[in-house]
């Protein structure tokens, strides 16, 4: 939660919205942007960027917006950005682009409210910030509140405020429409939301805030057809998550028992891997991918060429991290992948990595029972395991499942290029 500075903040910028603005409708809100700390000499770049959509139907609009409803979702922010006061574990890495964006209830856009890269170091880059200002100069700038540390938290708290600022504007945006007053909902507005960050800032995470009480959400009676209603939904947006991971956080405890099912296939459809599905604010997320390697060329895709694109994402501890792999037949389709990694090298030049057979592309199923389903039309025809070893240019590797043959063909094999330069 907020500290009594924070609450006094809190409510001082409600106050002052409230008085200079009045109820704002949501075109009109100003988006913050703050890249001071987005490329810094001598300092990494992380690898990942978040993303956070705030459902509109999620926030409160009683009370001037003041309330432990709106404070909530808010602090989630916060954290995520990494500047909380107090903070003690990281939920992003040191200055993880975030940007933060108002999804309409009435499915017309995505407003952007606020782009910024939190002043957040490690540990080590802290020590390497101190060690660079010891000696007399440096007793002299910490007794006097310049030294590093003084400077990092002074930063951070200034990044606080203005990231708070901008969040303040969601809660005095327009109200939304009442349910049922049209046929959009807050997933139509998706279909802008490639256009509001850039893959080059770092692989998308996504975190949308929302209730889920998309009127739609409660015409579903059983599972698959949640799931049918969600991969339908998919192709008719036409949205593009980028290859995302993606955790739906804030859920009401009320919300359609299906939500869920449709939210998954839904996402998955938009090239987004649904990893969270929770009314917490905050969920168990998944450790910062500490090396990305894209591969692109052809798969021999059951007697068809096919192009495919392949991202190893890996994290501290040799686990896949948004990571997938997009093949064009008809269409591009991508599929998340997860498992683990062995290198011989720290170049990651040199290294095998194994599906661990939980979903790939069985998640492609619609009616998802006990026993495995292998069908032609989903991609990959339902394959559960692979295997790739990387090399200095490229990869090579095979698709299989023990319990399937693809026309006649046990495995399916692909040897792609190394392209560096590709963003994907």
């Amino acid at each position: 939660m907020f500290n009594r500075v924070e609450s006094i903040l809190f409510a001082t910028l409600i106050l002052s919205c409230g008085l200079l603005c009045g109820v704002l409708p949501a075109g009109a809100i100003e988006a913050v942007l703050d890249d001071t700390s987005c490329k810094l000499d001598g300092f990494a770049q992380p690898h990942r960027q978040t993303i956070v959509v705030v459902d509109q139907d999620a926030v409160d609009f009683s009370s001037d917006g003041q309330n432990d409803n709106n404070r909530k979702w808010m602090n989630a922010i916060i954290a995520f950005a990494g500047v909380q006061e107090g903070q003690g574990g990281q939920l992003s890495s040191p200055r993880e682009r975030l940007t933060v964006l108002l999804g309409s209830q009435d499915g017309v856009e995505l407003i952007r409210v606020f782009s910024g890269c939190p002043p957040t170091y490690s540990s080590d880059e802290l020590k390497k910030l101190e060690g660079a200002s010891k000696g007399l100069m440096g007793n002299l700038q910490t007794f006097i509140g310049r030294d590093p540390k003084s400077k990092v938290e002074a930063d951070e708290k200034t990044f606080r405020i203005a990231l708070l600022g901008s969040l303040v504007q969601i809660s005095k945006s327009a109200k939304p429409v009442p349910h049922g007053a049209n046929q959009a909902s807050f997933f139509d507005s998706f279909q802008s939301i490639s256009r509001t960050f850039d893959i080059s800032n770092g692989l998308p995470r996504i975190v949308l805030v929302t209730p889920m009480k998309a009127e739609m959400l409660n015409s579903f009676k059983t599972a698959k057809d949640a799931r049918e209603r969600g991969f339908s939904y998919a192709s008719n947006v036409s949205a593009d998550l980028q290859r995302a991971e993606v955790y739906v956080v804030s859920v009401s405890r009320d919300a359609p028992k299906l939500a869920r099912d449709f939210t998954q296939a839904f996402l998955l459809g938009i090239k987004g891997n649904l990893l969270a599905f929770t009314n917490e604010s905050l969920p168990a997320v998944t450790d910062p991918p500490i090396s990305v390697q894209i591969f692109g060329g052809f798969i021999d895709y059951g007697g068809v060429k096919a192009p495919m694109q392949l991202r190893v994402a890996v994290d501290k501890t040799g686990s896949l991290v948004n990571s997938w792999v997009e093949i064009s037949v008809d269409r591009p389709t991508a599929t998340p992948l997860s498992g683990k990694i062995v290198c011989k090298n720290d170049q990651m030049d040199s290294c095998e990595i194994k599906g661990d057979g939980k979903g790939f592309s069985q998640s492609w199923v619609v009616e998802q029972l006990p026993n495995p389903k292998f069908d032609s039309s989903l991609p990959f025809s339902g394959l559960r395991y692979f295997e790739f070893s990387t090399r200095t240019d490229g990869v090579k590797g095979r698709f299989y499942d023990p319990l399937v043959v693809i026309n006649g063909q046990k495995e399916l094999n692909f040897d792609l290029a190394r392209t560096a330069q590709v963003r994907f």
